[in-house]
């Protein structure tokens, strides 16, 4: 069977395992992907489609209009659609700005939901058709924000503590399944440590997984046999625990809604969230750093459009309401002119998108996307 023959294959083999949904895009969307399923694993295609289903029928005139003209981008760049291959690792690359023969890219998490590809969607938006370009009254708008909560801080702290206890709550609910898996499968694991001890090249291998180079050579230089079967256990039982938090979060309805408004809260103070505890910082109520909002000054914009992006396509209600009590109408009403904005940009091609200001090489995003294809 010839190569293309058989790429052909995999390539139906794809597109049939989510038929019911691909079933449902309007027709330009279903050439769109057909033409670009290449540039697509499947999780991540899959998940593109549901995101896009999602906004299609929840019946907002903009989010169907993006949906209905999002293959013109393909006019212009190219976006690849890629598993990242590791938890919480979700993002828009914008690796190669050529003209006429670009290339932007979206990485879909380990575990990943559609509201998670909803944000990363949203980046893509906001940078290939609108440029960034940030609203006047964006500064306004957030220095009022930050001055009613100074004034009443117990409408924000009150919300605040209520997501810490509901994300402390699945998180003591990960670690008691990750005991029992662990006690469950204590023999095989024992076993597995006791043949990586016996070979130093196994033994390297494992604690690389968990750390650099140059703590594994201090864990074996400096600790007996004992020590590291305990660092070895100890470092499965935080991995597994970590991702199956993953899990249970991206699972959870109202985690989400906590999520997308703690995301907002952290753009809103750039990082340096005067509310920031030990706790709020365990696991997904804490975005980026402070050190990543002050590279660009558009990136707390960015990250706002992103959630904004997030809550159409997933038809998030919840968080328009409680989002309204908590940030205000002005917000909502900046962040749906833009949406409606990029929705008509793109509806009539007008990219916003600098071709000129090439950050990486063509050669980067193939080495960067060689291992995952």
């Amino acid at each position: 069977m010839e190569k293309n023959e058989k790429n052909n294959l995999a390539n139906v083999a794809k597109r049939n395992l989510f038929i019911s949904n691909y079933s449902l895009l309007p027709k330009n969307m279903k050439i769109y992907i057909q033409n670009n399923i290449q540039n697509m694993d499947y999780k991540s295609l899959k998940t593109f489609v549901d995101v896009l289903i999602s906004g299609y029928k929840n019946g907002d005139p903009a989010t169907i209009k993006i949906v209905e003209n999002f293959h013109k981008i393909d006019s212009v760049l190219k976006i690849i659609l890629q598993d990242s291959l590791t938890p919480r690792s979700s993002k828009f690359l914008d690796l190669n700005r050529i003209k006429n023969n670009g290339f932007v890219a979206i990485l879909n998490e380990i575990g990943g939901n559609e509201g998670i590809f909803a944000h990363e969607l949203g980046h893509a938006l906001l940078t290939i058709v609108d440029g960034i370009n940030m609203p006047e009254e964006f500064s306004h708008i957030i220095f009022e924000i930050k001055e009613s909560w100074s004034k009443n801080p117990q409408k924000l702290e009150s919300f605040l503590q209520e997501a810490r206890n509901y994300q402390e709550n699945i998180y003591e609910k990960a670690k008691k399944d990750t005991e029992k898996i662990m006690e469950y499968n204590k023999a095989d694991i024992e076993s597995f440590i006791e043949k990586n001890l016996s070979d130093q090249n196994l033994l390297r291998k494992t604690l690389e997984q968990f750390y650099e180079k140059n703590k594994v050579d201090e864990i074996i230089k400096s600790s007996n046999t004992n020590q590291i079967k305990n660092i070895i256990m100890t470092s499965y039982r935080n991995e597994w625990g970590n991702h199956h938090f993953e899990e249970l979060c991206n699972s959870d309805e109202t985690m989400q809604i906590y999520q997308v408004l703690c995301g907002i809260i952290d753009s809103i103070y750039t990082g340096d969230n005067p509310y920031y505890t030990s706790i709020y910082d365990n696991g997904f109520l804490r975005t980026h750093p402070s050190s990543y909002f002050h590279k660009f000054p558009t990136n707390s914009f960015n990250e706002q459009f992103a959630d904004y992006t997030r809550i159409k396509f997933c038809n998030m209600k919840v968080v328009i309401e409680i989002g309204k009590v908590l940030l205000g109408e002005a917000w909502f009403f900046m962040m749906e002119t833009k949406f409606q904005q990029i929705a008509n940009q793109l509806e009539q091609k007008t990219f916003g998108y600098d071709f000129d200001q090439g950050i990486q090489t063509q050669k980067f995003l193939e080495e960067t996307f060689k291992n995952i294809k």
